[in-house]
């Protein structure tokens, strides 16, 4: 085929239409792919934030036995769930960064970033240190894992911050099935401990009090309150196993602060505070007025009743004129109390010789005026260890 010049002319006038409806399609395609590209991530990060479901089972290190009762919580909220029988759990989770805590009573506390993870399935390790606690018993000292009677222990320094003059105000809710009640608003005194309550009638209710292996006779509350290191609570029958019928009641072991090997401290606390019987609860009381005006109702009635002849004492006769003073005798019987509490330690302990000097004096008041209590207290416990060559 032979074109001439003016053919081809006429195909480059119709290429460059072509050409730049090529050119704008083109970009249109570009601009497509860009806006569908951001969509599909659009779409990506909405899948990233849908909840998740894991499931899973807990079993133990040790035997390979399922736990139940393990809870299983996603850290930072309060979404958990816990294992069922076979150990077996299904947890809803927000999405892959999710971290859950997997947490049992007596195993150690673990921790699993879910991730891309469907199906997790966790091992826990006992928590050894827990079980292997040793606690005070009647007859020496024992693991808390190996301790099979019924037994409540209570560290002091939980309790170093209650400005109290006895021991039994600083046990007052911290034990269960020991109930204290203060029988008597006198300071230093008037407090009850009954342990699973009162087992008899005419005979007495009070446990047995044994301090650093010596049972005492007397009321424990004479002792520092700074002086003790730990309680142990004897509830069952195993309180009876080397105390006898003394133990009937339940056995409360005290345990003294002692010096550690090595080691000297010197403690000096000084704590004071004030005491105060609130407005709030106080009886409504007549002010003087109104009591002269109920004196003369009582004399009015008498007099109709025939069983008052004269007339109404002239006292009585025009309470509204009364202008004496008006006498508050709750603040005449009540004042604040003032409590101090000074308390000296000196413990000291070498490989030989060990010594635990404690003195204190506490004051209190009272709020009821003429009703304070003192106490001075020094104990010094030294002991030598002979070594035979």
């Amino acid at each position: 085929m032979k074109v001439t010049f003016d053919q081809t002319s006429e195909l480059k006038k119709m290429a460059l239409p072509i050409l730049l409806v090529l050119f704008i399609s083109l970009i249109s395609l570009q601009a497509s792919a860009v806006h569908g590209s951001e969509h599909l991530e659009f779409k990506s990060t909405l899948l990233q934030g849908q909840e998740k479901i894991i499931s899973g089972s807990v079993t133990s290190i040790d035997d390979g036995q399922s736990l139940f009762g393990v809870t299983v919580l996603e850290k930072g909220t309060t979404n958990g769930v816990v294992t069922d029988f076979d150990g077996k759990f299904t947890i809803s989770v927000s999405d892959n960064n999710s971290t859950l805590v997997f947490r049992s009573l007596g195993f150690m506390e673990q921790e699993v970033v879910v991730g891309s993870q469907t199906v997790i399935n966790i091992a826990l390790s006992p928590d050894v240190e827990t079980l292997d606690e040793i606690v005070l018993i009647g007859y020496g000292t024992q693991k808390l894992r190996e301790v099979t009677g019924s037994l409540a222990t209570l560290d002091a320094e939980t309790l170093e911050d209650q400005l109290v003059g006895q021991i039994a105000q600083k046990l007052q809710g911290q034990i269960s099935g020991v109930r204290i009640n203060q029988t008597s608003g006198r300071p230093g005194g008037g407090m009850a401990i009954r342990i699973r309550g009162a087992s008899s009638i005419n005979a007495g209710n009070n446990p047995l009090y044994v301090v650093d292996g010596f049972p005492i006779v007397g009321d424990i509350n004479d002792i520092n309150p700074n002086e003790i290191e730990s309680f142990s609570v004897l509830k069952g029958p195993s309180a009876s196993a080397l105390y006898g019928s003394r133990a009937a009641n339940g056995v409360i072991l005290v345990t003294t602060k002692s010096a550690k090997p090595g080691e000297t401290v010197t403690k000096v606390d000084i704590s004071s505070g004030i005491g105060a019987i609130p407005q709030r609860g106080r009886p409504k009381r007549l002010n003087a007025k109104e009591f002269l005006q109920f004196q003369k109702s009582i004399f009015e009635d008498k007099i109709a009743y025939g069983t008052w002849t004269e007339e109404v004492p002239e006292l009585y006769q025009n309470p509204e004129n009364w202008t004496g003073p008006d006498t508050d005798w709750l603040d005449v019987l009540l004042d604040n109390s003032l409590i101090t509490n000074y308390n000296l330690s000196f413990l000291t302990g070498k490989d030989n010789f060990s010594s635990a000097n404690i003195g204190s004096y506490y004051k209190e008041d009272g709020a009821i005026k003429n009703s304070g209590y003192e106490r001075y207290s020094l104990r010094s416990n030294n002991t030598f260890r002979l070594m035979i060559l």
